[in-house]
């Protein structure tokens, strides 16, 4: 599969005084040609240094993803894969975590200074395996069907997700195993840009998807979660008119940071993606065969 990924700072940062850094992180790569990997982590808008926790956790995660590759590859019959890659994706995110905990200790800040979340996809020949711990996004198509790769912990509501280094994290922590045979293309994102990357005519209450319901009773919100067809199927478009990676990376990044979608030469401004309200940081990766 072919990808692009882009991980931009929101408009409203670049106009703050003090400037806001870009929170947000992404990386995405392949392994032995065929196996997919997506990292995206959010920093927190509250806490000072969450610019500094999500670039960590993506690049610690990243390693410990390369390095342990080959235990993913083991996991083949569906039932027991599924308790397996619990395990082994925990094990991760504790191994990560413990090292941001342990840089926290060395800087003079909280913390709380360091609230991000964190989201991984990998996609093998027949699978996807992947994690979380807060929001963003992660969804694939397969021939006419959309599906969720992951549940986020609350959706389109400010403020209230949770993040990988506080205390009890675990609870939150959630790992999923599904059938990847047929994957047409896939993305995971940060909660930035997902007002156009989420079906907003969707937008129902989905009972199968109440997976938080056991921590916090009556209190998450939850959504299809399903990605929105037109809007990766016109990116898609314009993504398959180039052949190398750099220009694809920086295609999707005009998109997601002014709105500028191009295809056969032409180039249109999509006014709904550069509204007021999106003002966050935007982290978006896509792979697409």
């Amino acid at each position: 599969m072919k990808f692009a990924i882009s991980s931009v700072q929101g408009p409203a940062h670049k106009k703050a005084q003090p400037e806001v850094p870009r929170q947000d992180c992404a990386t995405c790569f392949v392994i032995n040609g065929e196996n997919c990997v997506g990292i995206v982590s959010d920093g927190a808008g509250s806490s000072k240094k969450s610019h500094i926790a999500s670039d960590f956790c993506v690049e610690k995660l990243a390693k410990v993803v390369k390095r342990d590759f080959d235990e993913v590859l083991g996991l083949n019959d569906l039932v027991d894969a599924k308790s397996k890659w619990d395990i082994l994706s925990k094990s991760w995110f504790s191994e990560v975590r413990d090292e941001l905990l342990n840089h926290c200790a060395t800087q003079e800040a909280e913390i709380a200074d360091f609230n991000c979340t964190l989201i991984l996809v990998i996609k093998t020949r027949d699978k996807f395996f992947s994690c979380n711990v807060g929001d963003g996004r992660a969804g694939a198509l397969s021939g006419m069907r959309v599906f969720p790769i992951i549940v986020p912990f609350m959706t389109f509501t400010v403020g209230a997700t949770y993040f990988v280094i506080k205390e009890d994290w675990g609870r939150f922590f959630k790992s999923y195993v599904l059938d990847a045979v047929q994957c047409d293309y896939f993305f995971l994102s940060s909660d930035g840009p997902q007002n156009y990357l989420i079906d907003q005519d969707a937008q129902l209450k989905v009972p199968e998807n109440r997976i938080y319901d056991n921590i916090m009773p009556g209190e998450v919100y939850y959504d299809s979660n399903l990605l929105y067809k037109p809007f990766f199927e016109g990116l898609l478009d314009s993504l398959k008119e180039l052949s190398n990676q750099e220009e694809r990376n920086e295609r999707l990044s005009e998109l997601l940071q002014y709105g500028k979608y191009q295809i056969r030469g032409e180039i249109q401004i999509l006014n709904s993606l550069i509204k007021p309200e999106l003002d966050d940081d935007k982290s978006l990766v896509v792979f697409y065969n």
